[in-house]
């Protein structure tokens, strides 16, 4: 039954990575049809645009996706291992990786 559940953790994680995967390209694919058409923008959010809040934004957004997916491929590689492996028991690895995920915890909020 244990295994089951261990089976169930990984698939979940997994899935978890695979639907992050997916929102980068479906991303990307926005960013590149933004850019290649940036004549053909709303005029009246150029300011918006090209202001530092708003980069500032998308650093943000960039940041928080990139630690949540490396936290998450990181969980999937530690479940793959079993409960005993060594990539479980070191600690600071967990530690930092974790500090990141709870940092972008408050932001998720907003």
């Amino acid at each position: 039954m244990l295994e089951v559940g261990d089976n169930l953790m990984i698939a979940g994680l997994a899935f978890q990575v695979f639907t992050l995967i997916v929102f980068a390209l479906l991303s990307l694919d926005f960013f590149l049809k933004v850019w290649k058409n940036k004549n053909e923008l709303n005029p009246s959010t150029n300011q918006l645009r090209s202001s530092l809040g708003f980069k500032l934004f998308l650093a943000a957004l960039f940041t928080s996706y990139l630690t949540i997916l490396v936290r998450c491929v990181y969980r999937v590689i530690e479940m793959a291992g079993g409960w005993g492996n060594s990539i479980m028991q070191n600690e600071t690895i967990f530690l930092v990786l974790d500090s990141l995920y709870v940092i972008q915890a408050p932001l998720r909020l907003m």
